[in-house]
């Protein structure tokens, strides 16, 4: 950042730098700006190239695209839609190669930014026509982000993925050697394996994704990497290692202006102080999470959240809360959450018990056996088939020795072994 603002600072004073190594310099100066987390700063580099190429729809475009970016980055969902609608309808009538390459780039991003708003439904449209756009003009960049935003839109709404769509995207950025992107598709990968339960294989893909952003130079890339490898941590009860890995990331992203990875930092950071015997500090902080995630337009992050706020309300005695929570917060994430509905099963059941509702209990219980089954999330299929024995027990039955040997089993290949306490199996923490 600092080599380029020198070098435009010196330019100034040379009347004959060529208009388009000044629009170059300003462009790379936002992208880079970007990646430091400069978001505000990096909006200004853009704005200034805008001014230096004229009328030129596609030079335009492409700048907005890169505003679009900017503002993503910092949570500005609504403004960088805007942005790339504004670049469409400037290449809306043009019909030659160019264009309709810039029309794939623009395309692939809005499905990223639509994932970005929780509303996965409609990435994976966009982004299903935007990879047939890309393919068409042979855009690669617009295909490798096309194909990302399918995956992780079709996990988001409950779909079965084993990351095909990644795995090419990941061929598409090594054969262009975009580094960047590369670290990105690794990163993806590490989060849809975090998710089925593969967590070695999660751990070796946000390792070397951390890496790969390290070398891009994308600090809240990297940040993001080890907000992952610290949720893996908390879910394995290593509650001592994961703080300090997410008190870091939390704190780049915070630096960046990332404010939407900073809040789900701080939701792990909120399990933690819960498992150490700090609900009520937790439950502030998850309720002002929530309410940052609705402001958002999050609503599947704000139920992700409510989800680890009603347990907390279970344990200090407030089930019936904990139930009132989860139902308003489903009801206004929608289907796009069917990623958690064995989390919200989980969640719903823990309250019932407490409220002593032991056949609701184990009604919606199976629920959330069912969908962990069709999403294939073991780590969930694990924690339910934990809870259905204690609904056994206390229901004057005995749990099913096949279930529980299975949730045992499943945990310990995670490295989060259950506790035993009396006769009853407790999940990590």
């Amino acid at each position: 950042v600092r080599l380029y603002e020198l070098a435009l600072d010196g330019a100034r004073r040379i009347a004959s730098v060529p208009n388009a190594e000044l629009v170059r310099a300003w462009i790379d100066l936002g992208e880079v700006r970007e990646r430091a987390g400069l978001c505000e700063a990096s909006l200004d580099a853009y704005r200034r190239a805008s001014r230096l190429v004229g009328a030129d729809p596609v030079a335009q475009a492409e700048l907005l695209l890169g505003q679009a970016r900017a503002r993503e980055r910092v949570g500005k969902f609504s403004a960088a839609l805007r942005d790339l609608s504004r670049g469409r309808r400037l290449l809306a009538t043009l019909d030659f190669p160019d264009a309709a390459k810039a029309r794939a780039r623009l395309l692939s991003f809005a499905a990223m930014v639509r994932y970005g708003q929780d509303r996965s439904s409609q990435a994976l449209e966009v982004a299903r026509e935007a990879a047939a756009e890309a393919r068409r003009t042979g855009e690669q960049v617009a295909l490798g982000r096309s194909l990302q935003v399918m995956d992780l839109a079709l996990l988001a709404s409950g779909e079965a993925t084993n990351g095909e769509h990644l795995r090419e995207a990941l061929t598409i950025f090594r054969a262009l050697g975009d580094l960047y992107m590369e670290a990105t598709v690794l990163l993806n990968l590490g989060f849809i394996a975090a998710h089925l339960g593969q967590w070695d294989e999660a751990v070796t893909w946000l390792t070397t994704g951390q890496e790969a952003h390290q070398r891009s130079g994308d600090a809240v890339g990297a940040a993001i990497c080890a907000y992952n490898l610290g949720e893996i941590l908390v879910k394995q009860g290593k509650f001592d290692e994961a703080k300090p890995v997410l008190e870091q990331a939390q704190r780049v992203m915070r630096a960046s202006e990332f404010s939407e990875g900073a809040a789900v930092a701080e939701v792990q950071l909120a399990r933690i102080l819960m498992e150490r015997g700090e609900p009520e500090k937790a439950d502030v902080s998850l309720e002002r999470i929530g309410a940052d995630f609705l402001a958002m337009g999050k609503t599947s992050s704000a139920l992700e959240t409510a989800i680890v706020r009603a347990l907390g309300q279970v344990r200090s005695g407030d089930a019936a809360a904990a139930l009132d929570l989860l139902e308003r917060a489903a009801v206004l994430a929608g289907k796009d959450a069917n990623l958690l509905r064995p989390q919200v099963a989980h969640a719903r059941a823990s309250a019932l018990v407490a409220l002593g509702q032991l056949d609701l209990a184990d009604r919606e219980l199976r629920l959330g056996l069912r969908a962990a089954a069709e999403q294939s999330l073991r780590y969930e299929r694990a924690l339910l088939l934990l809870l259905g024995g204690n609904i056994a027990q206390l229901g004057g039955r005995t749990g099913d020795a096949a279930e529980l040997s299975e949730a045992e089993r499943i945990l310990r290949q995670l490295g989060a072994e259950a506790k035993l306490i009396g006769s009853r199996l407790l999940p990590p923490g």
